[in-house]
């Protein structure tokens, strides 16, 4: 059985590993004007909001997984 520190590294380790994948995409998706994941128009970035880019991510790592 795993305790709290462990726990706590491990979700350390994968708060770490989502945010240098955020900043690999960021690098990769250039600006549309639209949100990446409903299309939404947008003045910055590349989603309306954190629903939106939790849901691209998610449907981005399930297609990976399916390769």
């Amino acid at each position: 059985m795993t305790d709290a520190i462990d726990q706590g590294c491990q979700r350390e380790q994968e708060d770490r590993d989502r945010a240098l994948a955020m900043q690999a995409a960021k690098r990769s998706m250039p600006f549309l004007g639209s949100c990446y994941n409903c299309e939404a128009v947008i003045d910055r970035g590349c989603f309306c909001d954190g629903y939106c880019r939790d849901d691209f991510e998610r449907r981005e790592r399930a297609k990976k997984l399916n390769r």
